[in-house]
């Protein structure tokens, strides 16, 4: 069966598109998200939730975690202390956090076919592990949301480069999602 990787995975919307294609490892740090996904999936012998941040280092962290009025899970935790978003923080809890190259290699992944990071703003880390750990292009898909624009300004130019970095590099497929249409292109 082929390996998903959802980054972000929140509540588990896009993992469910997966459930019956794919052995997806849906990593969420939000613990009342992670709580919602766990149960969601628990009786999926290939959907495997993962409280953990995805990130370029090993270790633990605070996340964020945004006020949202709703009372719905939060979709915009994050572990960048620059994040806009961190301006309107009900709290935070620490995080364990782990590269995708070193779970790859304790879990014996050689190949993902789709890779999805929604990580609010750690998406660069992420993708700068991936280029040095040789991982990048073992990855037949990636959908990312990049951050900087919307929410951390300090990252533009971090953005600019890995794009670069992206076209010259990746042989894969590369999706991009698209704040101003709402879709991955």
């Amino acid at each position: 069966m082929k390996i998903m990787i959802d980054g972000g995975a929140c509540v588990g919307k896009i993992t469910e598109q997966y459930q019956n294609t794919h052995i997806v490892f849906a990593f969420e740090p939000n613990s009342a998200n992670f709580k919602f996904l766990d149960n969601k999936f628990r009786h999926h012998n290939n959907i495997h939730p993962l409280k953990l941040a995805l990130g370029k280092t090993a270790g633990t962290i605070d996340l964020f975690i945004p006020r949202d009025p709703s009372g719905y899970p939060s979709v915009s935790s994050t572990i960048v202390p620059s994040n806009t978003m961190t301006s309107n923080i009900q709290g935070k809890e620490e995080v364990a956090v782990i590269s995708l190259s070193q779970f790859c290699r304790d879990y014996g992944i050689h190949e993902i076919d789709i890779l999805k990071l929604d990580i609010e703003g750690s998406e660069y880390d992420v993708l700068d592990d991936l280029f040095e750990s040789g991982l990048i292009n073992k990855i037949r898909a990636i959908y990312v949301e990049f951050h900087a624009k919307a929410c951390i300004p300090s990252l533009l130019n971090k953005e600019a480069q890995l794009l670069i970095r992206l076209a010259q590099e990746y042989r894969g497929e590369l999706h991009i999602y698209n704040w101003d249409k709402g879709y991955y292109e």
